[in-house]
C-alpha cells in the first residue's frame, strides 16, 4: 500500500463493516482467521489495534464498546475518570465483545490547582488509579505525573521529583502485578518528558526497569528530531504504540510517513499493540465528536487507519 493509496482511502472509505473472525490475546497480536474462526495456515499475525475512549465522546459503556467494534478495532485503551463507572462494569462490557483492555489511561490526572500539586497528593491520586487499573486487569499510563512537578524550584528539582514519583509508583505497581507505561507528550501539553530520550532519562534516574515507554506518532512529530530512530530504540520493549497523524487525524489524514513507521517496527520485531488516538482535524484541541455527524466521521478515520496499517507490507 502506497501513501497515495492511504490518502485516497479517506475519500473512498466505505461504511460497510465486516466483523473480524479472530481471536485476541495479551500478546498484542491476533492470528488471521477464516470465516469459521479457525486459523488460516500461513496467515500473518495481525496486531491488536484499539482506540483511546476519551476521543469518542461516549459515556455509555455498551454504546462505547459497540462503536469500537463497528470501527473495525480489536482492543481498547480505557481513558475515563475512575469514579464512573465501576471497573467491573468496564471489564464486563469489553469482555462481552472480545475486546482486551490494553491500559487504563486516567483522564483526570492533573492537580486541581498548583497549590495542591504536592508529592503526597500526587501519590495518593495515582495509587487510586493503580487500584483501578488492577481491578480492570490491565496496565497503567503515568505520564500525567509530570504535571505534579509544577512547584519544584527549578528544572533539576522537577526531574528529581518526577523520578521519585515514578520510582515509588512503579514499585507499588510491581506489588500489584500492574505494568506501567510513560508516554512522552509534546511540549505544549506537559512540562516534562517530551521525547524518547527524556523517557530514557527519567527511567535511568528512577532506577527501575519495569517501566515501558509508550510512543505516540503525533507527539513524536512535534518533539523528535528522528522519529524512526526512537522507534528502533524502543520497539523491543514498547507494548503500545499510538497512531495519530500530524493534524491529530487518522492514518493518512496528515503528513506522517506511517509506512516508514510500519517498516521500522516490523524490522525491529515489534509485537505490541497499536492504539489509534484520533481527533477530527479542525476540531478544537482534544475535543471529541460533538454530534452524530462528527462521530460518523471519526469512525471513518478509525476504519481507514486500521485498513491502512494492516495494508502496509501486504
Amino acid at each position: 500500500m502506497t501513501r497515495r493509496t492511504v490518502l485516497s482511502g479517506f475519500v473512498a472509505a466505505t461504511a460497510a463493516h465486516c466483523a473480524p473472525g479472530s481471536s485476541t490475546g495479551a500478546s498484542g497480536a491476533r492470528a488471521s482467521t477464516g470465516s469459521s474462526g479457525s486459523s488460516v495456515a500461513g496467515a500473518r499475525t495481525e496486531p491488536l489495534i484499539g482506540t483511546c475512549t476519551w476521543t469518542l465522546g461516549i459515556e455509555d459503556l455498551d454504546e462505547m464498546m459497540d462503536f469500537i467494534v463497528a470501527a473495525d478495532l480489536t482492543a481498547v485503551q480505557y481513558c475515563q475518570s475512575p469514579d464512573l463507572p465501576p471497573a467491573e462494569a468496564v471489564r464486563a462490557a469489553a469482555e462481552a465483545r472480545g475486546l482486551p483492555i490494553l491500559a487504563y489511561d486516567p483522564f483526570d490526572c492533573r492537580p486541581p490547582s498548583d497549590a495542591e500539586a504536592t508529592r503526597e497528593a500526587a501519590l495518593a491520586k495515582y495509587m487510586g488509579f493503580l487500584d483501578y487499573a488492577a481491578a480492570l486487569g490491565t496496565s497503567l499510563t503515568i505520564h500525567g505525573l509530570t504535571t505534579w512537578t509544577v512547584n519544584a524550584p527549578d528544572d533539576e528539582a522537577k526531574w528529581a521529583l518526577l523520578a521519585d514519583l515514578v520510582r515509588t509508583l512503579v514499585a507499588a505497581a510491581d506489588e500489584r502485578g500492574v505494568q506501567t507505561h510513560l508516554e512522552p507528550c509534546n511540549i505544549y501539553e506537559i512540562p516534562l518528558v517530551h521525547t524518547a530520550a527524556d523517557f530514557e532519562r527519567v527511567a535511568e534516574m528512577a532506577g527501575t526497569g519495569n517501566l515501558k515507554v509508550l510512543l505516540d506518532s503525533f507527539h513524536m512529530n512535534i518533539g523528535e528530531t528522528d522519529e524512526l530512530d526512537a522507534l528502533r530504540r524502543h520497539a523491543g520493549t514498547m507494548a503500545i504504540y499510538h497512531l495519530s497523524d500530524s493534524n491529530r487525524g487518522g492514518v493518512g489524514a496528515g503528513k506522517i510517513d506511517f509506512e516508514a513507521h510500519h517498516r521500522v517496527l516490523t524490522e525491529a520485531g515489534y509485537s505490541g499493540a497499536l492504539v489509534a488516538e484520533v481527533v477530527l482535524p479542525g476540531n478544537p484541541v482534544n475535543t471529541p465528536p460533538r454530534d452524530p455527524e462528527e462521530r460518523a466521521e471519526l469512525q471513518r478515520h478509525l476504519r481507514q487507519s486500521v485498513r491502512a496499517w494492516r495494508g502496509f507490507g501486504a
